[in-house]
Formats: C-alpha cells, structure tokens, sequence
C-alpha cells in the first residue's frame, strides 16, 4: 500500500516584508484642478455623448417652451454641444439702433426695447 504523502508544513515566521511603496505626490490646493481642466481644454472629445446630449437639449426646450415639442437638427445639436461655454457668443456690431417705420412721424424712431413701456 502506498505511503500518504505529508501535507506542507506551515512555517511560524511571518511574510517577507513588501518593498515600500513610493509616497504619494504632495501637490497644492487647485494644481489637480488645474491639470484637470488643461487636459479638458487640449481634448477634441466630446464631454457627453451626443444622444444623451440631445436628450438633455430636447427636455429643457420642452420645459421653457411649454410643452410644445421642436425637432432638433442632428448639426445643430452638435453645434449647440461644441460650442465654448466660457466664451460670449460672436455678435456683429451693430451700427444702426434697431428703428420702426413710422408714417405718423414722417420717419424712422428708435423702437424701445421690449419689456418697457413708454
């Protein structure tokens, strides 16, 4: 009959010590921010995919229009989503003060902004 064969035998020692790891890098409050947002900027990547994009854009055009539901151009909605937030929009100058044709008058008088009442 053949011999059982001994079970390893555990050693009382404790585990070879674990070479240390490198410590972390101290950096200052905002660098990582920082590092962050140039990273962000540098990047052609889209932030959001476009889908869920176009869904976001859809619910908030259905909440201030009051329900009445616009269909979204696929361009425009990429257009919407490329477009710099932290920069105005480009306007042209304007050289003329928007004005109304007036018969009354016998010309043109400026039109007063809308919400004023003159």
């Amino acid at each position: 009959m053949p011999r059982p064969k001994p079970s390893p035998r555990r050693r009382g020692g404790t585990p070879a010590p674990s070479p240390p790891r490198p410590r972390a890098r101290r950096r200052r409050p905002g660098q990582l921010a920082l590092q962050e947002i140039r990273k962000y900027q540098s990047s052609t990547r889209l932030l959001l995919r476009p889908g869920s994009f176009a869904r976001l854009v859809r619910e908030l055009c259905l909440l201030f229009t009051r329900g009445v539901d616009y269909r979204w151009q696929s361009m425009a909605l990429l257009a919407l989503q490329e477009f710099p937030t932290g920069t105005p929009p480009p306007t042209r100058p304007c050289t003329e003060p928007v004005t109304a044709n007036n018969p009354a008058t016998g010309g043109r008088e400026p039109v007063p902004p809308e919400g004023t009442f003159s």
